[in-house]
Order: C-alpha cells, then structure tokens, then sequence
C-alpha cells in the first residue's frame, strides 16, 4: 500500500482520542504515507506522521479542503481519530480494492464498511465489493473510505457547511446531483447497532465517541481492552 495515504483528521479537544488512534495504526497498519489534519496544538504525534495543520476559524469543509490542497497522492483513506482499528486489516483484499479503484474511470471511493443500504450488484459475480445503489442516502459517509484525492476535495470545496455534523446529509446530496459513484465492501459480517455492519476488510470501531462520550455500549470488549492498553481513564470523558 506504498502509494496510498492514510488521512486523519482530528481536533486537540480530542487529543485523548488520538492516543489509541496512533498506537493501534502503528501495531495493526502502519502504512508509509501517514498525515494528521488538526489544528496547531501541542499534541504528540509520533514519528513517521506528517503534520498539516488548519485554521480552527475555518469551517470543517474549509479546514478539510485546505489540507488536501497539499496531499501529493492519486488516492487517499480518509478517517477521523474516533474510528480506529481494533484488529489487523486484510492487507490482500485492501490492496485489490485500492487498484481497482485507481483502474475505475467510475468508481471514485471504496467505503470499507456496510451502513443501512441494500445490497446490490456487485462488481463481479461472487464479489465483496458492491455498487452502492443510485438512491442510496449514503453515498457519502463520515467513515473510513478509500478516495480518488481529486473527487474528496471537490466535495469538501464546494459542500459548505458550519459543523461536521451538518456535512454528510449535504454532501450525500451533492454525490447524487454530480452522479459520483462508489462502491462498499461486504462479506456477511454481522450488523453492529441500527446503522452500520462490522468489517472484516477493514476492523475498525464506528464510532468510539457518541456525543462526546466513549461508545462502551456498542464496543465494551475492543474498547476496554483498547482503552487499558494505552492507560486512558473513560471516567475523563465519560461512557455510554
């Protein structure tokens, strides 16, 4: 995965997230191209990340959108600090995603997780990486996703929003209004919570922190031990 570049974007009112972020990154997927979005703060980030920072005035399409101006790289796994990884990815079946996707002249992301959609075609016959259908309501989704750069910036360029919770809805609109098309993986992982299913390709916690607080309720096992392993207290922020 040399050529791809693994994304973070992050705010140092979650600098606590960032710790088991960095350290389950480094233990499970340390892939050589690494950067940090966040604000200009005192935040230790290790070694073999790349810094960019943003102007915390700027609203979260601004911030997001200033920082890929200076991402040298065809595709990029944009994520944020609260959805880490719990177990090692399948690097084969990532990799094969990733070259699909710089092939496709249609396909402009991979999102590494099943939300609420339908079940659709697949790109092949007997394949986990489905089409998501054209009336999906997802086809953006504030989640893990393997992006064609140049599609990720247009969206967080011309979608203009105050609040990162304001932008899916929108930018999902935008998606459907310019026909960008994506693809999700599925391999009958069993459905976590009301709105997304686990991923075997990709494991990750989606997401640890509900409304400012660690998703204990959703995510006891992978969080617990998570959290004790690198020495964070949930009692700070608080749990579900």
């Amino acid at each position: 995965m040399k050529d791809l570049a693994l994304i973070m974007y992050s705010h140092s009112s979650y600098r606590d997230v960032c710790i088991p972020y960095f350290s389950q990154t480094s233990e499970l997927f340390d892939v050589p191209k690494k950067y940090v979005f966040i604000d200009d703060c005192d935040i230790e980030v290790p070694k073999g990340w790349e810094i960019v920072n943003y102007d915390p005035s700027r609203t979260y399409n601004q911030r997001v959108s200033d920082c890929l101006k200076s991402i040298d790289a065809e595709c990029v796994l944009f994520t944020h600090e609260d959805m880490f990884l719990y177990s090692k990815p399948n690097m084969e079946k990532l990799q094969r995603y990733f070259n699909i996707l710089k092939r496709s002249k249609e396909m402009s992301f991979v999102k590494l997780i099943r939300g609420t959609e339908d079940i659709s075609l697949p790109i092949t016959e007997g394949d986990t990486l489905y089409w998501l259908p054209e009336n999906s309501e997802y086809r953006f989704a504030v989640q893990p996703t393997i992006w064609k750069k140049d599609v990720l910036q247009q969206i967080y360029m011309n979608v203009r929003v105050d609040h990162i919770r304001e932008f899916e809805p929108y930018a999902n609109y935008y998606c459907s209004s310019y026909d960008i098309k994506g693809t999700f993986h599925f391999d009958g992982e069993r459905k976590r919570g009301e709105h997304h299913y686990d991923s075997s390709v990709y494991p990750y916690v989606a997401t640890a922190i509900v409304k400012g607080k660690w998703n204990i309720s959703q995510y006891e096992k992978e969080l617990e031990q998570i959290l004790e392993k690198n020495k964070i207290n949930c009692e700070i922020r608080g749990a579900t």
